[in-house]
């Protein structure tokens, strides 16, 4: 009798404590699955990001030179970091108006942002650095 007694409440407690371990080790997999996962996703977001911002560089220079041809200008700038002359291609309709105004003209300090298109670099953000 004592061993069936003894049977009893070790498959009893043996029962009552699998399933509580079982769920234990699914939950600690569940979260280990999670946190890898989540680790996974701020990898891919930030070698996202940080192509999607390679491909935009900035430069602060001085006009030089100015090119009207069709719908577009191209407008020499000589870096003041490096001193070297860097072509921008401008397109946008905004820049252009203020270029052939005189708004925008020889020996003005722009701040430029521009990506490379098939060689060109063609500017989204032209301003001159001077405030008001």
């Amino acid at each position: 009798m004592k061993t069936l007694a003894k049977k009893v409440i070790v498959a009893y407690v043996f029962d009552a404590v699998l399933p509580v371990q079982f769920l234990n080790q699914h939950r600690k997999g569940v979260c280990i699955m999670k946190k890898s996962f989540s680790v996974f996703m701020v990898v891919v977001m930030l070698g996202l990001s940080s192509l999607a911002f390679a491909a935009d560089q900035k430069i602060v220079g001085v006009v030089e030179k100015i090119q009207f041809s069709g719908n577009s200008a191209t407008v020499m700038l000589k870096d003041n970091k490096t001193g070297n002359k860097v072509p921008i291609t401008v397109t946008d309709d905004l820049t252009l108006d203020k270029l052939r105004d005189k708004r925008i003209g020889v020996g003005d300090e722009i701040r430029c942002k521009f990506y490379d298109a098939e060689g060109k670099n063609v500017s989204k953000l032209f301003r001159k650095t001077a405030g008001c």
